[in-house]
């Protein structure tokens, strides 16, 4: 039915939309966890990701829990500006 050539070009096609796919997923579940922070602060010491990642932003100059969450809305932003550029 295909050709070759146009059988490779398909494969390619496909690979790129199941790349596509899977980075859209992971925008749109990097704002959860965001949103869980948002609405109760706490996680930030409860969680140990979180609370790992907070103490490496203290070493360069995040004082609390307020500055952390710019600091993290500012990466889900990024993500999100990075992948929709990428399509």
């Amino acid at each position: 039915l295909l050709e070759s050539k146009e059988r490779k070009k398909m494969f390619l096609l496909v690979f790129m939309m199941l790349t596509m796919a899977l980075l859209d997923m992971i925008g749109v579940a990097s704002i959860f966890p965001f949103m869980v922070v948002l609405t109760d602060p706490s996680h930030v010491e409860t969680n140990i990701y979180l609370s790992k990642f907070f103490e490496i932003c203290k070493d360069f100059g995040v004082e609390n829990t307020q500055q952390f969450l710019s600091i993290l809305g500012g990466g889900v932003y990024l993500s999100h500006l990075g992948f929709n550029t990428s399509t």
